[in-house]
């Protein structure tokens, strides 16, 4: 981050007063944030008490330096919605509470908006009323940059979703070795009962054949 040098405003001596540290605390913090309350915060004091000093009569130098830091901030802002409209921002992909994958979502209207604010000539509302000289290849360029974008795009949701039905396919086909185990034991077990019912007839009929012998 840059430096902003400026003379500190000239203030009464207190401990819990605009001391020239917290000056330069402040605009460092503001160029870094560019919100007023978060570097008053950062400083130790109060955003009313910011502002007291930013109109106070000899504090020239302190505006001069305030509004340094928030053209600083600003940048950092342009710079910051600028990558978002080029990369996207990730959207996570869950099953079952876990991450299984992720696409890049591109904002267009937040890349119109760019186009027509940073290169008016060609993307601005009088562009529409005008026509400009505007070479062929730079459509090209512009066409082929906006496929890569898609296929980019295309190519992420397609292996998040591969991703996702994969674990899905996992999951059923453990649900399904899971039905036809216990299938199986069922099975099992009721060939164990018929078995155990036929031994007990065919001994009954044993017992009953010798009882007959005996009696006669």
């Amino acid at each position: 981050m840059p430096q902003f040098p400026f003379t500190p405003v000239a203030r009464a001596a207190r401990h819990d007063g605009w001391t020239a540290e917290r000056q330069i605390a402040f605009i460092n913090a503001l160029a870094d944030c560019g919100c007023v309350a978060d570097a008053a915060r950062a400083a130790g004091m109060s955003v009313r008490s910011a502002y007291r000093l930013r109109a106070h009569p000899q504090a020239g130098s302190f505006r001069r330096a305030w509004e340094s830091a928030m053209e600083w901030a600003i940048q950092l802002l342009q710079d910051a919605v600028l990558s978002r409209a080029i990369k996207g921002v990730p959207v996570p992909h869950y099953h079952q509470g876990k991450k299984v994958g992720e696409h890049r979502r591109y904002d267009e209207r937040l890349a119109q908006f760019l186009l027509r604010t940073r290169a008016p000539a060609y993307y601005g509302r009088a562009a529409e009323k005008q026509e400009l000289p505007i070479q062929s290849h730079h459509y090209a360029i512009a066409l082929a940059r906006a496929v890569l974008h898609m296929e980019a795009e295309a190519e992420d949701v397609r292996v998040a979703l591969t991703a996702e039905e994969e674990s899905r396919a996992g999951l059923v086909l453990d649900d399904v070795d899971v039905v036809y185990g216990a299938e199986a034991e069922a099975i099992d077990a009721a060939d164990e009962a018929e078995e155990r019912a036929r031994l007990t007839a065919e001994g009954g009929q044993g017992g009953a054949g010798g009882e007959d012998g005996q009696a006669q």
